[in-house]
């Protein structure tokens, strides 16, 4: 798979930095389907960037909301088919009170897709909780699970 480096997504519906050890963190500047396309174009690029270190670690700070689960659940089944053979990816999400049903019922939704709790591991944090989120982000792979 051939993906350019994201940073034409970079700034309008998400944004998208680089973190130190291997965390990539995507802010969602609205709640569009426009944002998700954008985020999983991302997904894309690091899932090839990140196949030898074995672990994709994800940042993603939905305080703006998701605008529509059902859409970011085709979308994040479609890079599946395309990456069969993507690295497993942990993922710390941000959230808001006013943001937690929306994303508590992508999760579920998510979690139906086939193999998907072999390949993601996902947890919330509120969005105090950055610096929490970021040190479950770089636990050993075998303990994240707790």
């Amino acid at each position: 798979m051939s993906v350019v480096e994201p940073h034409a997504a970079h700034g309008k519906h998400v944004k998208y930095t680089y973190l130190s050890d291997d965390i990539h963190e995507v802010i969602f500047n609205e709640a569009s389907m426009c944002a998700i396309d954008e985020w999983i174009y991302i997904c894309e690029y690091t899932v090839s960037q990140t196949a030898s270190i074995g672990l994709v670690r994800q940042l993603i700070d939905l305080r703006v909301g998701l605008p529509s689960s059902v859409y970011a659940i085709r979308q994040v089944h479609g890079l599946m088919l395309r990456c069969p053979g993507a690295p497993p990816s942990r993922v710390a999400v941000l959230h808001t009170r006013r943001t937690t049903g929306v994303t508590e019922v992508f999760i579920k939704l998510l979690n139906l897709l086939p193999d998907e709790q072999a390949r993601l591991q996902i947890r919330y944090f509120t969005e105090n909780e950055r610096d929490a989120a970021i040190a479950w982000l770089l636990i050993d792979p075998d303990k994240a699970l707790c």
